[in-house]
């Protein structure tokens, strides 16, 4: 993600990232998690979130933030391991991850073919903002004269090191 802030794909980063385990996460309580955690998301300008989670319950947590974080006005992407249960839980945005319990990566490759396989897993994630017509070419010139774009990853089951190399 901050190659992409410095091509200058996408604007920023949140300065935060919001996890969760998930694992046996009530669906009640996922929904009070994000709905509180959107509208500090909408009021920092936070523009689009790229969500990821693995295994079943914290897929099924992942799916249920996504639809409260979009009930709060911001589009997202959920990147998870278990693509039917977010399917189910009303995600619409969904990009295959690559296997539990590592949903962006593969710590068997090196470096730097690591970073390639989450490099092409984020793209698809950008590119699955157009399922909302919101990421078209057209759109996206349009956002960058306005301003900057924020994007903010949301993880489960992820380590930080693990965030800090995408």
């Amino acid at each position: 993600m901050r190659d992409l802030v410095k091509e200058g794909v996408i604007g920023s980063l949140h300065e935060k990232f919001y996890t969760t385990v998930g694992n046996g996460t009530a669906v009640a309580n996922a929904v009070a998690f994000a709905s509180e955690f959107a509208q500090k998301l909408v009021a920092d300008g936070v523009d689009a979130v790229v969500l990821t989670s693995t295994w079943g319950t914290c897929t099924r947590c992942g799916a249920t933030l996504v639809k409260e974080i979009e009930r709060a006005g911001i589009p997202v992407v959920h990147i998870c391991t278990v693509v039917p249960i977010s399917l189910t839980v009303g995600a619409n945005r969904i990009v295959p991850a690559i296997a539990i319990p590592h949903p962006l990566g593969d710590p068997k490759l090196d470096h730097d073919e690591e970073k390639k396989l989450r490099r092409k897993l984020v793209d698809k994630a950008l590119h699955a903002f157009n399922s909302w017509g919101w990421w078209s070419n057209s759109v996206w010139i349009k956002i960058k004269k306005k301003g900057e774009l924020g994007v903010h990853i949301v993880s489960q089951a992820t380590s930080n090191d693990e965030l800090s190399s995408i």
